[in-house]
């Protein structure tokens, strides 16, 4: 991947992570399972760049689902390098969170080790 790309992949995974995971919980409920129908709906309406829905798909689907889906992304990328570049990129919890508050999609606990395991 060239530098233009790499910057673009970037900027795409800033606007998904600060986007994406509030959205998802208020259209379709938090802590729920979300398809890759319920994914890609989100993303078009918030307008991200489909180029990049691999970043949405990695974060909340498990790799076999995600795998399955490879074939109909326009920039297919590693399930592993997917979920990490969203995670890295997701703004950073407030303070003023509670401890109880998961509007922050998969990843409100601060745990972004990830098993692999998805929000699915």
């Amino acid at each position: 991947m060239g530098w233009l790309e790499a910057f673009r992949l970037r900027s795409a995974a800033i606007a998904y992570g600060r986007k994406l995971p509030n959205h998802l919980a208020r259209a379709y409920g938090r802590g729920g399972t979300y398809t890759p129908g319920q994914v890609r709906t989100a993303v078009d309406a918030l307008r991200l760049d489909p180029r990049f829905v691999a970043l949405a798909l990695a974060a909340y689907l498990d790799e076999a689902d995600y795998q399955a889906l490879l074939g109909d992304m326009a920039l297919p990328l590693d399930y592993g390098e997917a979920r990490a570049t969203f995670r890295r990129h997701l703004p950073r919890r407030p303070a003023s969170a509670s401890a109880g508050d998961d509007s922050w999609g998969p990843y409100a606990t601060g745990d972004h080790s990830g098993d692999g395991a998805g929000h699915h």
